[in-house]
C-alpha cells in the first residue's frame, strides 16, 4: 500500500523543478532588454488530519489536533518590476523609462485613429523608423503618441469641448482625426483674419501692430482648475502694454464692461525665443485665480517684439502706449470668436483632460518636412529630439523647432496582475486594472499611480532587472530541495520494498 510520504515527496519534487524553471527563465533573459525578473512563493498543502481537537471537560483536559502535512504548492508566481539599470547606446530613437509606466504599442492602429486597438505595454524601448517616417519596435509595431500634427493634412490638430474665447485667429485647425480646418464660429464660417487692434498712442510714433506674424491670439478658460468658479465663456478684452522694466503686460478683464475691480494679468519679457512658435502662460487675479493665454507665431518668427516692438512706456509720465484687442459686443468687438474647437500646443497637456489626450492617440511619424501647412515655408527635417517629457519636436536646416506630440505613457494599479505576451510586451487583464493611459506633465489619470515623477532618457535602453548572483543563489536553494524531495521519494520507495519482502 503506498505511503502518503511518496506522494507528499513527488509533488514537492513537481513543484521544485516548476521553480527551477521560472529561474532557468530569468537567467535566460538577463541581457534582454527592459525584461523583469519573476520570483517563485511557496505554501504548504492542506494537512491531514490524524486525530482532531477537543476541548477541555469537567474530568479530561483538551486535546491538539494531530496532523500531518502533505507537502507544499505554488502559491504565485509574480513579476517584478524594479527599476533596470540604463545603459547609453547613442541611438535618439531608443527610450528608457526612469520611473513607473509602460510603453504603449499597437500593431493594427491606423494612422490619424484616435483609438488604440489592440494594444500592449512593454518596457522595451529599443524603437526604429519605418519607411513611412513612423517610430515602431523591432517587429514594426507601431509606437503611440499624443500627436499634435496631422500628417494627412500637414495641419495643427485642436481638442474640442472646453470653455474657452479664442479672439482672434488665421491658422487652420480642426478637431482631431477629421480636422474642420476652422474653429467653430458657430459653424458658419472659417477662421477670421487676425484684426487691427484699438491703438493708443501716449509717447513717440503710433504703435503699429503686425498681423502677419501672429496667428493666434487666444484666452481660455477651462483649461485650469477654476474651483472658483472662475470662467471666460464670456468674452472681455484683451490689453497689451508696456512696463517700466521693458516687459510686455498682458491684462484680460473678463467684466463685460461692468466696474473692473480684479483683473487677470501676466508680464514677459520678449527677448526671450519662443522655439516651438507657442507661447502659453497662465495670468493670474489677485485671488490667485487663473486663466491661460496663449499667442501663437507665424512659423519662422521667434519673438513677441516682432509683433509689439512699437508699443513704448513713458517714464515721464509712466505711462503706456496700448493694443486692446476688444471681445465684447458692447464694446464694439464683432471680430472676437467664441470658440469651442482649440489648437493645441506642446505646453497645453498639463491643462488638457485625460478624454482631451484620448483624442489625439496616434502613431508618431517623423515627416520630411516643417510648416506643411504653409507649401512657401517649408523647411526640410534635419534632424529629431525626445526630451524626458516625450516630447518630438523636429528641427530644421537653421535650428527651427517643430513639437509634434509627446509619448503615451500607461500604468495600472497592479502591474503585477499583466500576462507576459512576449517580445518583452504585456496585455491587461481583470486583475491589472484598465490601463491608464496619459503624457508625462500631462493630465493624471486616476486609474493608476501616477506617472508624472517619470522620465524617459533617449538614446538609452533600460537592461534586465534580474540579479545573477541572486538567480544562482535561489537556484541552489531550489536544486537542494529537488534533491531532498527526490532523496523522500526514495526512502519511502525503500520502506515500500521493505513490507513486501516482509510478506
Amino acid at each position: 500500500m503506498p505511503i502518503p510520504s511518496l506522494f507528499t515527496g513527488a509533488g514537492a519534487l513537481s513543484t521544485q523543478q516548476n521553480a527551477i524553471s521560472v529561474i532557468a527563465n530569468n537567467i535566460a533573459n538577463v541581457n534582454t532588454t527592459g525584461f523583469k525578473g519573476s520570483s517563485v512563493h511557496f505554501s504548504e498543502a492542506v494537512s491531514s488530519n490524524v486525530s482532531t481537537s477537543s476541548a477541555p471537560s469537567l474530568t479530561k483536559g483538551g486535546q491538539n489536533p494531530s496532523q500531518i502535512g502533505t507537502g507544499l504548492q505554488l502559491s504565485d508566481i509574480n513579476t517584478i518590476f524594479s527599476q533596470g539599470s540604463l545603459k547609453q547606446t547613442g541611438n535618439v530613437t531608443d527610450l528608457a523609462i526612469s520611473g513607473n509606466g509602460f510603453f504603449v504599442i499597437s500593431n493594427s492602429t491606423p494612422d490619424g485613429s484616435s483609438e488604440i486597438i489592440n494594444p500592449e505595454y512593454s518596457r522595451d524601448g529599443h524603437f526604429l523608423l519605418d519607411a513611412e517616417g513612423n517610430i515602431v519596435t523591432a517587429d514594426g509595431a507601431k509606437v503611440m503618441a499624443a500627436s499634435l500634427y496631422d500628417h494627412a493634412t500637414g495641419k495643427v490638430k485642436s481638442i474640442s469641448g472646453y470653455s474657452a474665447i479664442t479672439y482672434y485667429t488665421d491658422q487652420t485647425i480642426g478637431p482631431a482625426g477629421s480636422p474642420s480646418m476652422y474653429p467653430n464660429d458657430a459653424g458658419t464660417s472659417p477662421n477670421l483674419a487676425v484684426p487691427t487692434p484699438v491703438i493708443t498712442n501716449v509717447i513717440g510714433a503710433t504703435p503699429v501692430f503686425d498681423e502677419s506674424v501672429i496667428s493666434e491670439i487666444s484666452v481660455r478658460g477651462g483649461l485650469v482648475d477654476t474651483t472658483t468658479g472662475v470662467t471666460t465663456a464670456t468674452p472681455g478684452d484683451l490689453t497689451i502694454s508696456r512696463r517700466d522694466d521693458n516687459k510686455l503686460l498682458f491684462t484680460f478683464d473678463d467684466t463685460n464692461g461692468g466696474t473692473i475691480t480684479d483683473l487677470f494679468s501676466a508680464a514677459i519679457d520678449t527677448n526671450a525665443s519662443i522655439l516651438d512658435g507657442v507661447l502659453s502662460l497662465n495670468m493670474t487675479n489677485s485671488s490667485g485665480d487663473q486663466i491661460q493665454m496663449r499667442i501663437r507665431l507665424e512659423p519662422g518668427v521667434d519673438s513677441l517684439e516682432d509683433a509689439f516692438a512699437t508699443i513704448e512706456y513713458d517714464s515721464t509720465t509712466q505711462t503706456s502706449d496700448t493694443m486692446v484687442f476688444e471681445g465684447t459686443s458692447t464694446n464694439g468687438g464683432p471680430d472676437a470668436q467664441d470658440g469651442s474647437d482649440m489648437t493645441v500646443g506642446n505646453d497645453d497637456f498639463e491643462y488638457m483632460k485625460v478624454a482631451d489626450v484620448a483624442d489625439l492617440y496616434s502613431s508618431i511619424k517623423i515627416p520630411n518636412f516643417l510648416y506643411d501647412q504653409d507649401s512657401s515655408l517649408e523647411r526640410e527635417t534635419n534632424s529629431f529630439t525626445i526630451s524626458s517629457n516625450g516630447t518630438v519636436a523636429i528641427i530644421g536646416p537653421t535650428s527651427e523647432e517643430l513639437k509634434i506630440g509627446r509619448i503615451l505613457i500607461s500604468n495600472f494599479i497592479n502591474p503585477d496582475g499583466l500576462t507576459s505576451t512576449g517580445a518583452n510586451r504585456y496585455s491587461q487583464t481583470s486583475n491589472s486594472g484598465l490601463a491608464a493611459v496619459s503624457v508625462i506633465d500631462g493630465p493624471f489619470n486616476r486609474n493608476a499611480r501616477s506617472i508624472n515623477a517619470t522620465q524617459l532618457v533617449s538614446g538609452a535602453l533600460e537592461a534586465s532587472n534580474v540579479n545573477i548572483a541572486d538567480e544562482f543563489a535561489q537556484l541552489i536553494a531550489f536544486q537542494r530541495g529537488l534533491q531532498f524531495n527526490a532523496t523522500t521519494i526514495q526512502r519511502s520507495d525503500e520502506i515500500l520494498q521493505t513490507l513486501i519482502n516482509l510478506g
